[in-house]
């Protein structure tokens, strides 16, 4: 993770960032500000995602269903988005939503124009026994994880939940096939990507 943040900072001028809220302060920590946050999520939990950087002056998009706490907090640019029709979706834009942030952003940046999505962390599996990159505790061991083929041509331990995840991406991604999907994370493979490593990639 800290060797993709570096080159994610070293080419930063060549991309776009789009981050999940959970990666917000992982990456504002490292010195690489992303172009938009999204946020899914409608707990109070998910301002604590956004606490610090209330200031910034990047969009954060969130689901028209997202956390009224952090929306409220946050004073930078603010753009709803919708999963479905209705009549405060003024100009019938659908963004696909699933059970994890990962599908709305990587659906904003393909409706943004994105013609090359790159996803980076998005392992759906555990990585070095850690729940999420930047996380300081491993996980604990139990006979209810899954295995799932990796990147690396290793099973690795995963869970229903991240199943779920990695499925929706999956479906996602077949739906664009006019977009260019890029692997860079470590852990589960994904149908639909190519896989590179990032230095490589970048």
């Amino acid at each position: 993770m800290a060797k993709d943040l570096n080159i994610i900072k070293e080419k930063r001028e060549y991309i776009k960032v789009f981050a999940v809220g959970r990666t917000l302060d992982i990456l504002m920590k490292n010195g690489i500000k992303p172009d938009a946050i999204t946020i899914l999520d409608a707990g109070e939990v998910v301002y604590d995602q956004i606490k610090g950087y209330e200031n910034l002056d990047i969009p954060l998009c969130f689901l028209s269903t997202g956390s009224r706490w952090a929306v409220e907090a946050y004073k930078g640019p603010k753009y709803m988005f919708f999963n479905k029709e209705c009549n405060y979706n003024k100009e019938n834009i659908v963004v696909e939503t699933g059970k994890t942030v990962a599908i709305p952003t990587i659906d904003l940046a393909i409706k943004a124009g994105a013609d090359k999505v790159i996803l980076c962390g998005q392992d759906m599996a555990f990585v070095d026994d850690k729940f999420h990159a930047g996380d300081n505790e491993n996980i604990k061991k139990s006979n209810s994880y899954q295995k799932v083929l990796g990147v690396d041509g290793t099973y690795l331990h995963t869970t229903s939940g991240m199943l779920e995840f990695k499925k929706g991406i999956e479906r996602l991604i077949e739906k664009n096939k006019n977009v260019k999907f890029i692997n860079s994370s470590k852990g589960a493979k994904i149908r639909g990507t190519i896989e590179i490593n990032l230095q490589d990639l970048l």
